[in-house]
């Protein structure tokens, strides 16, 4: 008899021994703050770090995303080393509400849901327990404080293992993962819904060297200054738009003021460029890109050079003709004389005012129809300016070089 006992024991020992522990179930109710997005997946099984609300990962079946009915097995706090940018040991601590879902009572290997206790609304914070404990209610009674019962937590120690820079090792552990850092706005999902043309509006702030007046001495000097202005361009997209093309455009920028020696005063030197943009395939969640710029100034001086510079056999470029100066009088001779000297002097320069830039930045999808773009440049800009000679003004032209940060929108 004792012979028969014995290997209905064993049988039994071995039963309770293989019985998973999930079978000790509740019906606990886990409400998710659904604003937490960092948190959130659209995959089945997700990432270390994440969780698909509406959909349970053993059974595949969908669920209410916003409370979830199961068991609640421990608070899991993870701890692990790293090592931040600047080669300092850190640790990072991580709380996870350890989870299976009701669904998932009848799969045959069921796995535990890792909750990041980021998108988990406690509930024992709402009826006046310190935020250093972790509660959760009963599905059939919610925020009854009789049936609100407290987590205990589950410590895992720090692991020692080489992990390398900003990683982590959640459970089940499969060995050192890097932590999840995820786009603010998908990338892809801008990138497809790219259209043909481009548009950028773009504040800009450029660090230069002007002249000024010194006080009374009415001295001419140069000095560094800053000044903000403004950029609008307007293009076409050529090649694949969704991924790495050549953009090509007109950019309108309002200018920046330089000093005009004739006025003795700042005036703005406002520029069109033929605008040339290319942008780069995603790294990083976002789109590099670099760029290049060729036009002209467009204020009143710039056009009067340029049409000077147009006509270089200048008869007629100062509002009047030459003449035969021996039968004529002194005014006509001066004013030959100050062309003839224009055309000969060092000082002056009677060529196009040509501006030119380049520069590099990254567009950040924020939208899926636009992005936030910053980028650094330099641009030289050439513009037509005025000297007295013979008692006539007599144009030539100036540039200076400057640095450019911009910021703003593409479209």
């Amino acid at each position: 008899m004792i012979k028969l006992f014995i290997p209905i024991i064993l049988s039994v020992l071995i039963v309770i021994s293989c019985t998973p522990e999930i079978q000790v179930r509740k019906d606990d109710a886990v409400r998710l703050n659904l604003d937490s997005v960092h948190y959130l997946s659209n995959d089945r099984f997700p990432k270390p770090g994440k969780i698909n609300p509406a959909i349970e990962p053993n059974s595949g079946r969908k669920r209410n995303p916003s409370v979830l009915r199961g068991t609640v097995k421990t608070v899991y706090l993870n701890k692990q080393k790293f090592i931040d940018s600047s080669g300092t040991e850190r640790i990072v601590e991580s709380y996870y509400y350890v989870f299976i879902d009701s669904l998932a009572y009848s799969s045959d290997d069921i796995k535990y849901e890792y909750i990041p206790i980021g998108l988990i609304d406690n509930m024992g914070h709402k009826i006046g327990f310190p935020d250093s404990t972790f509660w959760v209610e009963k599905y059939n009674n919610p925020m009854d404080p009789p049936e609100i019962r407290q987590l205990p937590i589950e410590v895992k120690e720090i692991d020692e293992c080489e992990c390398g820079d900003l990683s982590i090792s959640i459970p089940p552990c499969e060995g050192c993962k890097p932590i999840d850092i995820s786009c603010p706005f998908p990338w892809e999902e801008r990138a497809k819904n790219r259209n043909w043309y481009f548009l950028e509006t773009k504040f800009t702030y450029s660090f230069y060297n002007d002249f000024r007046i010194r006080d009374e001495s009415g001295i001419v000097e140069k000095y560094p200054t800053d000044a903000g202005s403004g950029d609008l361009t307007i293009g076409y997209r050529f090649g694949d738009q969704s991924g790495e093309h050549f953009g090509l455009g007109v950019l309108f920028s309002t200018g920046i003021p330089l000093y005009a020696p004739t006025t003795r005063e700042r005036i703005f030197r406002p520029q069109v460029m033929l605008y040339g943009k290319y942008q780069f395939d995603e790294l990083w969640c976002m789109f590099p890109f670099v760029y290049g710029a060729f036009g002209v100034t467009v204020d009143e001086a710039s056009l009067y050079l340029g049409r000077v510079s147009y006509n270089l056999d200048v008869d007629g470029w100062l509002g009047l003709e030459l003449c035969d100066c021996e039968n004529e009088g002194s005014i006509d001779g001066r004013l030959e004389l100050a062309q003839q000297a224009a055309l000969k002097s060092p000082d002056i320069d009677l060529s196009l005012p040509i501006s030119w830039g380049l520069g590099a930045g990254v567009d950040i999808p924020v939208h899926k129809y636009f992005d936030l773009s910053f980028d650094l440049g330099y641009r030289y800009v050439s513009y037509g300016d005025e000297v007295r000679l013979y008692g006539y003004s007599i144009p030539t032209r100036v540039g200076t070089g400057m640095f450019i940060l911009r910021g703003g929108f593409a479209f």
